[in-house]
């Protein structure tokens, strides 16, 4: 008797006091009888606090422990499906982010590149076109002047240097490079290639004294006229 550990009453109909010999059971842990929802009879109650004054824990209702360990696991194992299924579900989406983005930055690149090697393309056909342009002219009998020494005799197409403007082009007042003393008449024409090289080619045949002489000329790109506008100079 002195070894019992537990006691338990369960499903008995006990009245009365306790016997003062369960004192001597030194490895008794607890005694009582199961609790229904907060109504315990006089004889449980005189069982818990026999377990209070030795310090010992009440006995608790078995059934409600299993019921209340059973939801407390289906919560968890719940719980714990949903933020596996939660976390399994970002990390699909992240991923499916992430491919998009690179799709989208390669695609950008290349159209990047494709414009790149478009407007490169263009520049080099029109040096190419002005270059020809130049060479068929410079067989003739007059000079190929730099785009450089042409803005330098007008200073930079300066109006004070302005004399006069047609539907062909603008004239401007000039001072040759070579001699400060010799003066320019420079024609900034509104001509596409075959007509410049046309108007070229006659006034380098014409030599009159009511005519002025032509001296040379210059083809250069600028950005502030339309392609079809290049700058030509007479």
């Amino acid at each position: 008797m002195s070894r019992l550990i537990h006691i338990s009453l369960d499903h008995n109909k006990l009245s009365g006091e306790l016997s003062p010999i369960l004192g001597n059971l030194t490895s008794l842990q607890s005694l009582g009888c199961v609790v229904k929802q907060n109504h315990a009879s006089p004889f449980c109650q005189k069982c818990s606090a026999f377990c209070t004054t030795c310090g010992r824990p009440a006995p608790e209702n078995p059934s409600t422990n299993n019921s209340d360990s059973s939801s407390s696991s289906s919560s968890s194992s719940s719980s714990s499906q949903s933020s596996s299924t939660t976390s399994r579900s970002g990390g699909d989406v992240s991923v499916g982010g992430i491919i998009g983005i690179a799709i989208a930055a390669a695609a950008s690149l290349l159209l990047l590149a494709a414009t790149l090697l478009y407007c490169r393309h263009r520049r080099h056909k029109k040096q190419q076109r002005q270059y020809e342009l130049a060479h068929s002219i410079a067989s003739s009998l007059c000079t190929e002047y730099s785009l450089a020494k042409v803005l330098k005799a007008t200073n930079n197409w300066s109006k004070d240097n302005l004399l006069g403007s047609g539907s062909f082009g603008d004239v401007y007042k000039g001072l040759s490079p070579h001699d400060a003393t010799t003066a320019w008449a420079v024609k900034r024409a509104r001509l596409i290639d075959a007509e410049f090289q046309k108007e070229v080619h006659q006034m380098a045949d014409k030599n009159h004294p009511n005519i002025a002489k032509l001296l040379g000329f210059a083809v250069g790109g600028d950005i502030r006229t339309r392609a079809e506008q290049t700058p030509r100079f007479l």
